[in-house]
């Protein structure tokens, strides 16, 4: 299968995938697994809602394990535990994290990386967590905006 990060353009595009993931809840949101199954419905953070977004449909109980998740992305699984860790760190508010997880695997990427100081916010980003992702997601939207402005 072809490696689906190549089909993001930016960092605000990935910024944006994890909003949308989010938002279509492919799996149901809990923030505290990148995956897991009970009583054969599926839960999963953040990242795993992005990788959803991605791949245009949720896991299920057969794919929700590690290499289920590697296959569906086309990418090993070393290179899926980074990106999940990215998107981890940034729905902890960590854009630095962010950026840093995401370098071990740029060359899974069809863009060029920005620098640190080119990402970093000066408004708060609210941690998601599973009681509050919903209300918060809006300061998600305004980074990816700040992003998109400075072409990124």
């Amino acid at each position: 299968m072809a490696n689906k990060l190549r089909q993001l353009k930016s960092v605000s595009d990935i910024v944006d995938t994890m909003i949308k993931g989010l938002k279509k809840e492919w799996v149901k949101v809990d923030m505290n697994t990148f995956g897991t199954v009970e009583s054969g419905l599926c839960f999963g953070c953040a990242a795993t809602n992005t990788m959803c977004e991605l791949i245009q449909e949720p896991f299920t109980k057969n794919d929700m394990n590690l290499s289920g998740r590697s296959e569906k992305l086309g990418i090993g699984n070393v290179d899926i535990e980074f990106f999940e860790a990215a998107i981890d760190s940034l729905r902890r508010g960590n854009t630095l994290d962010f950026l840093g997880y995401l370098n071990h695997i740029d060359y899974l990427f069809s863009f060029k990386l920005p620098y640190c100081d080119d990402i970093e916010y000066n408004q708060e980003l609210t941690e998601l967590t599973t009681e509050n992702w919903k209300k918060n997601l809006r300061h998600y939207e305004a980074y990816r905006d700040f992003l998109i402005a400075k072409g990124l």
